[in-house]
């Protein structure tokens, strides 16, 4: 099974984030039914018995509901001497998804998962790039985009995805909600 723990976004947010969409050569912008904030990606090998023991590791995750908004836009890597890989849509950082975040890392190191060795960078996946030769139009939709901002929503919840990967793109399927305080 491929496995991650996500947020779930509003349709009002994820409309904001098709806004963003415009013509980059190579860009293959992420569907909306896959617009999402992941907190952490278990990985796309996960043997189906161990889903029992991750979704009760995730039962264990206590923490309060909070408020979010997106803020910003960028790219990974993001020096600009090398070509752009994603554009992503940020987050203004709350200490509550920080808390939530490093509750899910404990509950799942209680089910046999490795900390994450990678820095725990909030963002909104909007394109994957597979061209070199798009700088100025990646250049010119920051330019456009760097003052993009959603409404602030609620987060009362978080999930836990399996996907499958077609040629279509990702199929998400909700394995378990878990309900923030």
């Amino acid at each position: 099974m491929r496995l991650f723990v996500a947020i779930e976004l509003p349709d009002d947010v994820k409309d904001q984030l098709m806004a963003l969409q415009t013509e980059i050569s190579g860009a293959v912008w992420v569907k909306r039914p896959a617009l999402h904030l992941t907190l952490r990606f278990l990985g796309d090998r996960i043997d189906p018995i161990r889903l029992t023991p991750i979704k009760l590791a995730l039962e264990s995750v206590h923490a309060d509901a909070f408020t979010l908004a997106l803020g910003g836009v960028g790219r990974f890597p993001s020096s600009t001497r090398r070509p752009a890989r994603v554009i992503w849509a940020g987050l203004d950082t709350q200490p509550a998804l920080m808390t939530l975040h490093s509750a899910i890392e404990r509950a799942l190191a209680e089910a046999a998962f490795l900390p994450d060795d990678r820095t725990f960078s909030p963002h909104i996946t909007r394109a994957r790039l597979k061209d070199d030769d798009n700088a100025a139009q990646i250049a010119h939709f920051f330019d456009q985009h760097h003052n993009f901002y959603s409404e602030p929503f609620k987060t009362s919840a978080f999930h836990l995805f399996s996907s499958v990967l077609t040629p279509q793109g990702p199929q998400y399927r909700d394995e378990e909600i878990f309900r923030l305080n």
